[in-house]
């Protein structure tokens, strides 16, 4: 898997401060390999997967390029980028990276940028550690920040590694279940090619239509949850090693500051006996003296190293590794909700300040649509800030009558001067202080709102194609983005939901978003 990365910076260390390269997968893994050897007090964070190939319907290799940028020194916001998938996933790795205080100045990141060749690191000698003169270090010779983090690390890897299990458990209920509906389904179709009466052929067909749709659900839930939070929890089980990994280099830079006392202290021992002693060899005395420096040098040194290596390993698990954690799981339940309910919210921000909006909604089913209508207007003042006396209400009988009602609407509000307009169409409730801010004319976007609930006949199937044809033609016709915002239910008990607030998720607040967003499209707002 290849990538182009694009290098700016303006750090003098650098031959050139622009530069395009290409990288393949397993060069950004031998960086981070790299990066975790050299850099010892640094919390790398783990790389992310490699992007899984992608096939198009026909089975054919869909080609893709990524571009990956760096940034040295890096000053943006990696919480701006967009975690949802693998390769963007790679870019805040990338940022971490280069946003770290002391990461950013490795050389092996100078020569993963500058290699023409591809990068080739150097592997690091790493000394053995002598097992005979190691001093064995716990977590309660540490202070009790580390011993707070290492419980807390434990506990988080045992509940990512259920969660994972059960996430799992629940992607193969929901494979099993949509190939029990497409089971289902294809026994409908077979029966319904052996039915002889048009009607049941007709029922047979509706109802495996259905259950294909209920497959095509589970199968898209499954996707999701794979997708987002299955992949998510993998990944963050991994970087939670490299935590506990930072952890054990701790302890272990503990372990030889203490080796290097015991050492300084045996060889202070060592030439106090020599001053002991009656015969004292010239040779035996230098020889003991330069063993006591070196001692000591070796102990400062890895006093220094351990300070190092504690403070700032510290330092990333509290700043660096607990934010990016809560970050990137948070996102991923937001991605979870996103992929398997609702739309997507647009790359900037709405401003529906300058719209003038038509909101036509049915008197059948009465109670349900107004928690419908209810909920496109204030969503439409609060979040978009519609002005309210920029919003004109109509009603109309049944679902039926909501096409020609809002072409009416649409034709009036453009053929009538602005001030003809405003007397006829504008809202009752206006206040005179408010008066010169209303906006008069076309109507930048209409919202149809309707309930249709099936009976024990075909009515519903004729009305719900219908209106949904209606409402098409009448936008294509006028230019006029018309909002399709009538639920057809099966039952009293779906009506009831699908009208409802649900948690982090309600149709009327799509409707009142794609009308703003509609209707700021001809101003070239977007």
């Amino acid at each position: 898997m290849s990538f182009h990365i694009e290098l700016q910076t303006n750090l003098t260390k650098y031959k050139q401060k622009q530069k395009r390269f290409p990288r393949y997968y397993s060069e950004l893994a031998k960086l981070h390999d790299h990066l975790v050897s050299t850099l010892d007090d640094v919390l790398i964070p783990t790389l992310p997967s490699c992007p899984l190939p992608r096939l198009d319907k026909e089975g054919k290799l869909v080609g893709r390029q990524w571009w990956l940028t760096i940034k040295l020194p890096n000053e943006q916001n990696a919480e701006k980028m967009d975690a949802g998938v693998v390769e963007n996933k790679i870019q805040i790795w990338l940022d971490r990276i280069t946003q770290h205080a002391r990461a950013k100045f490795s050389e092996g990141l100078r020569e993963f940028v500058e290699s023409e060749i591809g990068f080739r690191p150097t592997p690091k000698t790493i000394k053995s550690r002598n097992k005979q003169l190691i001093i064995n270090v716990s977590e309660e010779d540490m202070k009790p920040e580390f011993r707070f983090w290492i419980k807390q690390l434990n506990t988080f890897s045992v509940d990512l590694n259920q969660m994972l299990i059960r996430i799992e458990k629940l992607i193969l209920e929901e494979n099993e279940m949509a190939h029990a509906w497409m089971n289902l389904s294809s026994s409908l179709v077979s029966y319904g090619g052996i039915e002889r009466n048009p009607s049941l052929f007709i029922l047979y067909k509706a109802v495996a239509k259905g259950y294909q749709q209920l497959s095509d659900l589970e199968r898209s839930q499954s996707i999701a949850l794979s997708e987002t939070m299955g992949d998510e929890i993998s990944y963050q089980i991994k970087n939670c090693t490299s935590a506990q990994n930072a952890m054990q280099r701790r302890l272990n830079a503990l372990s030889d500051y203490l080796t290097g006392r015991k050492i300084t202290e045996s060889s202070l021992r060592g030439v106090e006996r020599l001053k002991s002693s009656i015969n004292i060899d010239r040779n035996q005395a230098s020889d003991a003296i330069a063993l006591l420096e070196n001692a000591r040098i070796h102990e400062k040194e890895t006093l220094t190293r351990f300070e190092r290596i504690d403070g700032n390993l510290k330092k990333d698990i509290e700043t660096n590794y607990k934010p990016s954690v809560e970050q990137d799981m948070l996102k991923a339940i937001k991605d979870t909700q996103t992929f398997e309910k609702g739309v997507a919210p647009p790359k900037v921000k709405l401003d529906g300040s300058g719209l003038r909006i038509a909101i036509v909604h049915t008197r059948w089913n009465f109670a349900l649509v107004d928690q419908l209508y209810k909920k496109v207007h204030d969503t439409l003042i609060e979040r978009y800030n519609v002005l309210p006396e920029n919003i004109f209400t109509d009603t109309v009988s049944g679902a039926y009558e909501l096409p020609m009602a809002a072409k009416q609407l649409i034709e009036l509000s453009q053929a009538q001067g602005s001030q003809t307009a405003s007397d006829l169409l504008g809202s009752p409730a206006i206040g005179k202080e408010k008066k010169e801010e209303k906006k008069t004319g076309p109507f930048d976007a209409v919202i149809c709102i309707g309930l249709v609930i099936k009976g024990g006949t075909a009515h519903f199937e004729y009305i719900c194609d219908a209106v949904t044809h209606g409402i098409m033609k009448v936008q294509l016709d006028t230019g006029v983005p018309v909002m399709f915002g009538v639920l057809t239910c099966y039952n009293d008990n779906q009506a009831i939901e699908r009208s409802s607030t649900e948690e982090g998720f309600h149709h009327a607040e799509e409707w009142a978003a794609a009308a703003v967003e509609s209707g700021l499209r001809k101003y070239k707002k977007l």
